[in-house]
């Protein structure tokens, strides 16, 4: 139990605190590339509305408040707090038991981080289409949140009453394949290269385990690897969740192919600067916590 609150602990703190960076991660993934009508009609691609990371954060400050910039902050602590506490907690059980008597090695953590991420996200799946939703929608304008309704985002309650609405039950699973697919990816990487690079760190360096230095360098490292790792598939994943397209043609692959016909390929590293940004910042601030709180006397 004391892993688990630590984790949970840890994960709010650091969710709460990179919010905003995933908040324009997520804009930067719905923009669409493809030419406006106007824009078309000339010849040429419609101008992004965001440019960058710093650019659309400052855009959402500015048109929707500063306080936009934490829009779908109550189901990312529901959904980090819950997920991310589960999956630390079942990640470790899981690596001793697949290395047996034996040191684990690097593909053992990735695959133990793996299954961790996937069975986590599997119940948990809700709470990443709310905050999908309520983070894709602006204020006063244009929304990817809902095909009906208003398009004004809303509390928790009334997104999950339009989800409810628009697609019933299974709307709440919308994306699931990517999400699993993608959290499989990400807890691999994360867990399994963080738990790597802190034993090589400690070996070949003689860092303590519980150190600041320990837990930020590997932090880094395991953020990094995860952001470019997880970044495709978290753009289809979005791109589901904000229309909550369930049961679309195609499915997954589809929705990727669809991806790369209109937009290119570099449309499914949308947002990638985000990602490294929040990744390396999230991984940090999460695993120094949960260190220091798993360590302390």
């Amino acid at each position: 139990m004391g892993n688990l609150f630590a984790a949970a602990v840890a994960a709010g703190l650091a969710e709460l605190l990179t919010t905003p960076i995933d908040q324009a991660k997520v804009r930067l993934q719905v923009q669409s590339s493809v030419a406006s009508p106007s824009a078309a009609s000339k010849g040429r691609p419609a101008p992004p509305q965001y440019s960058g990371t710093i650019d659309c954060m400052a855009q959402i400050a500015q048109s929707e408040g500063f306080l936009a910039l934490w829009t779908g902050v109550t189901p990312s602590l529901l959904r980090q707090v819950s997920y991310t506490s589960l999956a630390m907690v079942l990640y470790d059980p899981l690596r001793d038991w697949l290395s047996g008597d034996a040191d684990p090695t690097y593909l053992n953590r990735l695959v133990c981080g793996g299954v961790a991420g996937a069975l986590s996200i599997s119940l948990l799946n809700p709470t990443e289409v709310l905050k999908t939703r309520m983070q894709t929608s602006r204020r006063g304008g244009d929304t990817a949140a809902g095909s009906s309704g208003s398009n004004r985002p809303g509390t928790m309650a009334s997104v999950a009453a339009r989800v409810w609405s628009d697609s019933g039950l299974l709307g709440f699973w919308a994306g699931m394949t990517p999400n699993i697919a993608r959290c499989c990816i990400v807890n691999a990487a994360e867990l399994g290269t963080y738990d790597q690079v802190k034993t090589l760190l400690v070996l070949h360096l003689a860092l303590a385990e519980d150190s600041g230095a320990c837990a930020v360098l590997s932090s880094a490292i395991a953020g990094t690897v995860s952001a470019f790792a997880s970044t495709p598939v978290d753009v289809i994943k979005t791109r589901f969740m904000a229309a909550s397209r369930v049961g679309q043609s195609g499915g997954v692959l589809g929705a990727g192919r669809e991806i790369v016909a209109k937009e290119g390929w570099s449309a499914l590293y949308k947002g990638v600067g985000a990602v490294v940004v929040r990744k390396v910042a999230w991984c940090s601030i999460y695993f120094y916590c949960y260190e220091q709180m798993t360590h302390s006397p």
